[in-house]
């Protein structure tokens, strides 16, 4: 019972936070491109999470296979890219509303915002692991 407690909290968070960096990641596409592009934006999207279910499958095995290494390079390398747009988002946003705080607080966000995908996709993938045996 306490391993479904943590599963639900876990997946509840990991929801929470795609749904906050899809958010921001389409505010800064569209303030970018001036159209609203929902299509891209949305495919865009599935792509990230894709890329963060592949990591964490590899996370969740206890030996991974050669090309695992090269699926957390590319994963890596895309929320690198996505932490980008969260960046560019929010220094929009700051822009307009708060333009004292555009020097620090998108890229204290946008770290924040790479470091949590991290750590959460990681310790969902060792709980997972663990639910497992």
């Amino acid at each position: 019972m306490k391993k479904l407690i943590v599963i639900a909290i876990l997946l509840a968070a990991m929801i929470a936070f795609e749904y906050f960096v899809v958010n921001v990641g389409a505010y800064a596409l569209n303030e970018m491109t001036r159209y609203q592009i929902k299509d891209l934006v949305m495919l865009v999207s599935i792509a990230f999470v894709a890329m963060d279910v592949g990591a964490l499958y590899i996370f969740t095995q206890k030996y991974p296979d050669f090309g695992a290494g090269y699926l957390l390079v590319g994963w890596f390398l895309a929320f690198t890219i996505r932490a980008g747009l969260v960046w560019q988002g929010l220094a929009i946003a700051f822009a307009v509303t708060h333009p004292e705080w555009l020097t620090i607080a998108p890229v204290a966000l946008a770290l924040a915002v790479w470091l949590l995908n991290i750590v959460l996709v990681y310790f969902a993938g060792r709980v997972f692991q663990m639910s497992m045996r």
